[in-house]
Parts: C-alpha cells; structure tokens; sequence
C-alpha cells in the first residue's frame, strides 16, 4: 500500500466567488469539504488556505462577504487578507477618468505561501483553486524548486486561464462538487453568535 499523498488547498477567494456567482451557483460553501470533495484516491486534506480581501464598498456586498467569512472561519478555515487600492483608469474612447478600485496582495499571498509551505515540506501537492494567470509562476516553480512536489489548479465553475490550462496540470471544480460542498444554514461564529446564509447563496 502506497504512502498517502498529503494535500493542501489554497483559495483565490474572490476569484472563486466571482464563477459562483457568474455560473449560478450557491456561494455559501464549506471550503474545508470542497477541498475534500476534489481529492483523489490515497490522498489526504492537510489543510485549506482562504486568500482574499475585504470589500471596500457597497454595503449590502461588503456586510454579505463579513458574514461568510464568520462562517467558514467557524469551520477552521485559515483566512489570509490582501487589500483593495484605488486607481485611475482612462476611458479609451472618450477620455474620462475614472477611480476604480483594485484587489492588491493576495496573488503575492498566495505565491508566497504555496512557496514557503513546499520549502516546510508542508504537502505533497497543492491544489489551487483559482484561474488568474498570474499565479503561473509559483505553479511552475514549486516543482522546480522542490523536486516530488507539485501544483494542480482547480477552475472555479465559469472560470478558466489559457495559460494556465496549456501550463499546469488542471480539471474544473464542477457543480456536483461545489453543490455538495455546503455550509449549515445558520452557523455559530467564533464569537459565539449566529450568522445566517444571505439571500441569494444558497
């Protein structure tokens, strides 16, 4: 009998919200059984890392994102937050300047730590869930840089890189998984109150 293959998983959190939402899909979802649900026969869930930033405006969104993220911080999840920055951006065709704004460090984040936790021999392979081209290059040098080890990445539903596709290995989490893969309705935070599911998640 083979060694078991020791897991874990790394969230680009918006990036992953983002092809819920665009595909239809509940949003309220346990990240921890989600990694479970992606794993293969002789492997293990070491742990699962949630990269993303708070919302900086909206209310109705930025409160909605608060309490998912009481709710799987409940379940044990590991959260790493980044930021968001404003910049200008110039319309093209007349010229106006705009503000909008920008998520910031969590492709830095998340590089890092596929990195750092590959140096700690931390897993076998890592999953990544995310299809943000940027992050190619820690998913080909984790391999390069620790020989045995590698990085698979996971497309969000409504989601895909080219680049990352042509260059990694990859499959798409599928609706069956993400479907299976819920939160209790209610959920009794850290804190010791309870968060409901916002409409619309589930």
């Amino acid at each position: 009998m083979g060694k078991t293959q020791r897991v874990a998983v790394y969230v680009d959190g918006l990036n992953l919200h983002n092809g819920l939402l665009s595909s239809g899909l509940p949003r309220w979802v346990d990240l921890i059984a989600l990694g479970r649900n992606v794993l293969r026969s002789g492997q293990a869930l070491e742990g699962v890392r949630y990269f993303t930033s708070r919302l900086v405006k909206n209310s109705r969104e930025r409160n909605e994102q608060g309490i998912y993220l009481e709710a799987v911080q409940a379940e044990g999840l590991e959260i790493v937050l980044g930021r968001f920055e404003a910049h200008q951006v110039r319309c093209h065709q007349c010229g106006l300047v705009r503000l909008a704004m920008e998520e910031k460090q969590t492709d830095v984040n998340i590089a890092i730590r596929l990195l750092a936790d590959a140096h700690q021999d931390l897993y076998d392979r890592a999953i990544l869930f995310s299809a943000d081209s940027d992050l190619l290059r820690p998913v080909l040098d984790v391999p390069r840089l620790f020989p045995g080890k590698r990085v698979v990445v996971g497309f969000p539903p409504d989601r895909v890189s080219k680049e990352l596709r042509k260059k990694s290995s990859n499959f798409r989490i599928s609706a069956t998984q993400v479907r299976s893969s819920l939160l209790p309705v209610t959920v009794t935070t850290v804190a010791g109150r309870e968060v409901t599911a916002p409409p619309g998640w589930l």
